[in-house]
């Protein structure tokens, strides 16, 4: 699980690189699952972090929907999502069984 989450941050640093996802990472060939927290910084920013990241002055979001959806071979994300949750009361996610292959994560706070 921890490789996962570090996976997740290096992937995440090169996110913006990709035309309409918001965070993106690889799911290994096996499929797994993909865990975190969604945050908010002190100038509303907002993070996604695995468990073992140091969250200090961090505002955790609590009801945010977070989706995943399958990246083509392009870059492009499909537009259905393979996957939709809510973050919990500490901004916690949980995605189970997701295919293998290259990921979107979306985050869409609530109005």
């Amino acid at each position: 699980m921890k490789k996962n989450l570090v996976v997740l941050i290096c992937l995440l640093l090169i996110s913006t690189l990709f035309t309409g996802c918001q965070f993106f990472l690889h799911v290994s060939f096996y499929g797994g699952s993909i865990t975190g927290y969604v945050y908010e910084d002190d100038d509303g920013s907002i993070i996604i972090a695995p468990e073992d990241m140091s969250t200090a002055g961090y505002t955790p979001l609590a009801g945010v929907t977070v989706s995943v959806h399958n990246v083509l071979g392009s870059g492009i994300k499909e537009p259905e999502p393979e996957a939709i949750t809510t973050t919990l009361a500490d901004g916690r996610f949980f995605f189970h069984d997701i295919s293998p292959g290259y990921k979107c994560l979306e985050i869409q706070r609530g109005q």
